[in-house]
């Protein structure tokens, strides 16, 4: 069993908090901080300018149905996506050597199976490790503050991630809320500045197997990271490997258990409609097991294939419905196009432009996500059937301008 450290720095310096150096000489900024790497970032507020809540929908306006029948000829274009971009935030405490073959082979295994998908190939994946001894840092309390690979799209980055993802070997602690405050103070700025491949949607996906065992922070401080890294749109997964069951504090039985606590994170951590229905978002008592994890829970048992499973059902709710007009030959009006999205099957559903306060259409419908019109959202059933189907297409018609 594992104890939560109360000091985890064994020289030279006494210090009132937790001070430990991360793979890239970084330290500890306060509790408030999201950004452990760049002080110029204030995580504490969002720039007004930002929209912290997502595109949204922008209904209403002068715009008008899509006419097929226009006079000239519609032009059609293959929809395409916003970007998306992954963190994967990977424990390598000493922990992670249990079991034959290990929990870390099995992991990075199921990792390296689940991005060597050429579905991956548009997806821009980066590393950052965690829980690792470090010079003279014997305790192990260490986290990357930049990325030992930085995301960048699988069909270029693939290599040199899986070069890195073979160096991982369990030997050190569990610094989890540094690691995860880390990554999010890293990405958030480029984020904001929606610098490529961060232009579009951005997630982080923890994988660990237990407990935390260095920092002073409270479950509480834990969620309310989570929901900071929400804030600035960047969604969080979580996998529970063997030992993320135990108690956050092993000493005491009554504290809340490792697995209720990453429920709770995972439900603060991206749009319910992303996690599995009816999970249990707020365990209660949280010193017992959740009834359903709003994780991916392989706490009885971590396979290759469960690993991979699972980071391709992330990848699937992370992808966007969000697509980029296209750069339409100024005799096209772009103000009017038609949406349609067309399943693995060939089923082709027509969406008509989303309505202020009317239902959502079976299918679906489709709205402008920006107020330039650069971008539009596809929302209702055909956003669903664009996630999980891997073989359906989004086209968007633009008909000739009126005379």
């Amino acid at each position: 069993m594992r104890r939560l450290l109360s000091v985890v720095v064994p020289l030279v310096f006494v210090v009132p908090a937790l001070v430990a150096c991360g793979a890239n000489g970084g330290t500890k900024g306060g509790d408030d901080s999201l950004d452990s790497s760049n002080p110029g970032f204030d995580s504490g507020t969002v720039d007004p300018g930002f929209d912290v809540a997502g595109p949204g929908l922008d209904v209403g306006g002068t715009d008008t149905t899509f006419d097929k029948d226009s006079a000239c000829a519609a032009k059609s274009y293959g929809g395409k996506k916003i970007p998306l971009a992954i963190a994967i935030v990977f424990d390598q405490s000493g922990s992670m050597s249990d079991g034959s073959p290990t929990r870390l082979t099995i992991a990075r295994n199921g990792v390296e199976k689940a991005l060597s998908d050429p579905k991956f190939d548009d997806v821009a994946v980066g590393l950052f490790r965690f829980g690792y001894t470090s010079g003279t840092f014997g305790s192990g309390c260490t986290w990357d503050t930049t990325p030992t690979a930085a995301p960048l799209p699988l069909s270029t980055g693939r290599t040199a991630l899986f070069a890195e993802l073979d160096k991982l070997k369990p030997s050190g602690s569990t610094p989890t809320w540094d690691a995860l405050n880390a990554s999010y103070g890293w990405l958030a700025p480029k984020v904001y500045a929606k610098t490529p491949p961060y232009d579009g949607k951005t997630a982080v996906i923890l994988v660990t197997d237990g407990a935390p065992t260095c920092g002073t922070q409270t479950p509480a401080d834990y969620v309310a990271l989570v929901a900071k890294g929400r804030k600035a749109t960047i969604d969080t997964f979580f996998i529970g490997l063997p030992g993320s069951d135990e108690h956050f504090d092993s000493a005491d039985p009554s504290s809340p258990l490792t697995s209720s606590l990453m429920s709770k994170m995972a439900a603060n951590g991206t749009d319910i409609a992303n996690l599995p229905a009816g999970c249990d978002a707020d365990p209660s008592p949280m010193s017992s097991p959740p009834k359903k994890p709003c994780y991916f829970d392989m706490s009885a048992g971590v396979t290759t294939d469960g690993i991979a499973a699972a980071l391709d059902n992330i990848r699937k709710v992370s992808s966007s419905c969000e697509f980029i007009m296209p750069a339409a030959d100024p005799s096209y009006d772009s103000s009017r196009p038609g949406v349609y999205v067309t399943d693995g099957k060939g089923g082709k559903t027509d969406l008509p432009k989303c309505v202020a306060g009317d239902p959502l259409p079976a299918g679906g419908c489709w709205d402008w996500a920006d107020a330039a019109h650069t971008h539009l959202k596809i929302v209702g059933d055909g956003c669903k059937t664009v996630q999980t189907d891997d073989k359906s297409t989004v086209d968007i018609l633009l008909p000739c301008k009126l005379k």
